[in-house]
């Protein structure tokens, strides 16, 4: 046909006939056997004659007809026909439709790679914030329609997070730009629908869709959507939401609800606690909050229990008495005796309201307390050492006395080098290993003490050795 064609052209000069030769070929061979070759031939036939009109057109049916795969020596004649003859806009149009192309080709391969999607998707967004129009709504809309019917084959949330954005996505681009409500209500059903939520699921997906129902000014449809959550997938996150929700409108009994149940579900989340006490903070419900931190402080397991009791004693400290404050430190105490607990309790008796004077005196014996308590625990040297600088910074700080310093400076410890054995699972000896270790005055008086007693025993056994040696003979 091409052969002919030029015949037509070269030989006889009947421009037409060779025209006609090219239309009749396309309608012979069809879509199924015309080739990128006969329409590059026709199209540069109609460049020769300067029907740069007519050339487009060929262009543009040849890419709509033929396969991509088989259109690729196609798709660069055509752009560098456009460089060559056509305007800005017929520019930038090659230009999106190459990079169209390309995207298109990399998803032919891999259908599942979702980073690809998002490239595709935000060309497609840009070119609609530019050029405004229905029929590229539809483009969109088809294109995010591919992307999510690419469901991942494993059931796994590491490898859903990035698909879950593209349903996200689509949802903002039709409340936003398609202005359709009743197409993003069905992608968050559709969504919801296919995740796996007996082995994973997203709170954001929740969150966002309940958002949404609000924004639409529909609060019944918000509620029933956390409700579904919390039956389906209850998370921290989704009821803290729905509890603001709720807060927001001033609904007591229904954040009351929310908060008996987020206890119910968590009961070992100490975040669930403070939630509902900063909730009764917002009523000032003193009585409700302090029976809601002793109940959480009774509880045998929770996630972080240092954080409830802090939170406790720094209410007490705002809201109650000096000695409701020390009973508290008290019954801290016998949860924990760690060393920033009596930090706390020294830092409160020198800051509470009264003389200043008597309020270091208090100070300083709450630091005596826990020195005398540390020195029967073996373990706590560090944490000695910490309550002693903490001491001593204080002392600094409000001017100490000499006496007072100089019973502090007998309470450090010097950081010394030792050595230790090491050994193996088997307790066969591996070698041994340097650690730093503190050392206070009385090891050093022990140790001392500790070495006539050893020199003794030893003494002793070579005595007894040597009288078994004697008894042998």
């Amino acid at each position: 046909w091409i052969k002919k064609a030029k015949f037509e052209e070269k030989k006889v000069k009947d421009l037409q006939a060779a025209r006609q030769v090219f239309q009749a070929a396309i309608e012979d061979l069809g879509d199924e056997y015309s080739s990128e070759e006969l329409f590059i031939a026709f199209a540069r036939f109609e460049v020769r004659l300067q029907e740069y009109d007519r050339a487009r057109v060929i262009y543009k049916y040849a890419l709509d007809h033929i396969p991509k795969a088989r259109a690729q020596e196609l798709y660069k004649s055509f752009i560098n026909f456009e460089k060559q003859f056509g305007d800005k806009d017929e520019i930038e149009q090659v230009i999106l439709n190459e990079r169209r192309f390309a995207y298109e080709t990399q998803l032919a391969a891999d259908p599942l790679n979702y980073d690809i999607w998002f490239d595709y998707l935000a060309l497609e967004e840009s070119n609609f914030i530019s050029n405004p129009s229905s029929s590229l709504i539809c483009k969109i809309q088809d294109v995010y329609e591919r992307a999510i019917s690419n469901v991942p084959p494993i059931q796994e949330k590491q490898y859903w997070t990035r698909y879950i954005y593209l349903w996200t996505n689509y949802a903002i681009f039709e409340e936003l730009y398609a202005k359709n409500p009743s197409k993003v209500a069905e992608i968050y059903t559709v969504l919801l629908q296919t995740i796996p939520h007996s082995k994973f699921s997203f709170s954001k997906i929740w969150i966002a869709f309940a958002n949404f129902y609000i924004r639409m000014e529909d609060l019944p449809a918000a509620r029933k959507v956390y409700g579904r959550a919390i039956g389906m997938y209850p998370k921290p996150a989704i009821l803290d939401q729905y509890i603001m929700l709720e807060l927001q409108l001033e609904n007591i009994d229904r954040v009351r609800t929310l908060c008996s149940r987020y206890l119910q579900i968590f009961p070992e989340s100490v975040h669930a606690y403070t939630s509902f006490i900063e909730v009764e903070k917002v009523f000032e419900e003193d009585e409700r909050v302090r029976a809601i931190f002793e109940h959480a402080i009774r509880q045998t397991k929770l996630d972080k229990p240092e954080v409830i009791w802090k939170k406790y004693i720094e209410y007490e400290r705002e809201n109650g008495t000096i000695e409701s404050v020390r009973n508290l430190y008290d019954r801290f105490f016998e949860k924990t005796k760690h060393v920033n607990v009596w930090i706390s309790l020294a830092e409160f008796e020198r800051s509470k309201e009264g003389e200043k004077d008597q309020n270091l005196d208090d100070a300083r014996n709450v630091y005596r307390r826990g020195l005398e308590w540390m020195k029967t625990d073996d373990a706590r040297r560090e944490e000695r050492m910490v309550l002693v600088e903490s001491w001593l910074e204080m002392e600094e700080e409000e001017g100490g006395s000499v006496e007072v310093r100089g019973e502090v400076e007998k309470e450090r410890g010097r950081r010394v080098m030792k050595k230790r054995e090491v050994k193996g699972d088997d307790g066969e000896f591996l070698g041994w290993e340097e650690y730093w270790e503190y050392v206070f005055k009385e090891d050093e008086e022990g140790g001392r003490k500790g070495m006539n007693l050893k020199i003794l025993q030893r003494a002793t056994q070579w005595k007894k050795e040597e009288e078994e040696k004697k008894n042998k003979k």
